[in-house]
Formats: C-alpha cells, sequence, structure tokens
C-alpha cells in the first residue's frame, strides 16, 4: 500500500519493470500484501477492520488497474501459511 512510509514506490516499482523490460525479463505481481505481522507497516496495523478492508480493496484495484494485462499473475496474500493477520482482522474471505 502507497501509505505515509512509502509515498513514492509505485514510481520506483514502475523503474524496476522498466528495467526488466529493457533486459527481457519476465515480470510477475508479486506480492501485493504480505500477511506476517511484524512484516506489516506500522501505519497498516493501526488502521481498524473497516480501513483497513478499504485500503486493501484500493490497492488491490489500484494495481491491477495500473498493470492491468502486463502481469501473467498475482501473489496476492504472501505468507498466508504461517502468517495471519488480514485474515485475523477481516475474515476467512479475504
Amino acid at each position: 500500500m502507497d501509505g505515509p512510509v512509502r509515498p513514492g514506490a509505485m514510481k520506483e516499482s514502475a523503474s524496476r519493470i522498466a528495467l526488466c523490460d529493457r533486459h527481457k525479463k519476465p515480470v510477475r505481481g508479486h506480492c501485493i500484501f504480505w500477511a506476517v505481522e511484524n512484516s506489516v507497516q506500522p501505519w497498516v496495523r493501526a488502521l481498524n477492520p473497516g480501513q483497513l478492508k478499504a485500503a486493501v480493496e484500493s490497492r488491490i484495484k489500484s494495481l491491477v488497474s495500473r498493470y492491468n494485462g502486463r502481469f501473467p499473475c498475482y501473489e496476492v496474500n504472501n505468507e498466508m501459511l504461517h502468517g495471519s493477520f488480514f485474515r485475523q482482522r477481516l475474515g476467512d474471505d479475504i
């Protein structure tokens, strides 16, 4: 999530993707969320469930629309087998 800690993250990602393109390296959408709590940014951990759900939906929509057709796959919720930050706060349907 672009937020107070990393306001320029999208610009940084775009330059890295361009570098991969120049060198003909494949790119995939990894990872949109990290489920291990101590790896989740403090400002995200501070969100209440309603704010967190809105932030999750906003990030997914933003990334999917920004990179529409660019990535063959996305890893949305990484490390969910030994991390449960989003599931504990938003339920099993996350």
